[in-house]
């Protein structure tokens, strides 16, 4: 049963960790990434083309980083949820644990070549948070079963 414990408790950490990173990253953006300077630099590059219209680079840059924050949040939430859907003596949902080392992966890889390499620093701690819960998972549901 600690097995099981220790599991939930990385899932639980890794996936409350999606909450607050949203969280902050909502605040830094209303707080620093939206000042006049910034606004009159982005607009100062023009119209984007955006399927059928055109957008300012400015409302682009809005609405992408606060979806960022935005999806961060929503992701914990639905991963938070899946995990107190599972039996409190279950392991955390597997497949949920390796779509977030999947979706970590690509943010890892995205960050590095756009954002800089700090980027590479959060992802892996997130990876090594779940895929230990799916370990440490499958290593209790595996004593539980009866041996032949």
């Amino acid at each position: 049963m600690c097995l099981v414990r220790s599991g939930r408790v990385l899932f639980a950490a890794a996936s409350a960790a999606f909450v607050a990173i949203g969280i902050l990253h909502i605040f830094v953006h209303l707080r620093e990434l939206s000042t006049e300077s910034l606004a009159s630099d982005l607009i100062a590059v023009g119209p984007v083309p955006l399927g059928e219209s055109t957008v300012s680079m400015w409302r682009l840059w809005q609405g992408v980083s606060l979806l960022m924050g935005a999806f961060s949040v929503a992701l914990g939430c639905v991963d938070l949820a899946a995990l107190r859907l599972t039996a409190p003596d279950r392991p955390p949902p597997t497949s949920v644990a390796m779509l977030n080392v999947a979706m970590l992966t690509v943010i890892a890889g995205v960050g590095v070549m756009y954002l800089g390499p700090i980027q590479a620093i959060g992802a892996p701690i997130g990876m090594a948070c779940f895929v230990a819960a799916v370990l440490v998972g499958r290593s209790a549901s595996s004593r539980r079963l009866p041996h032949r």
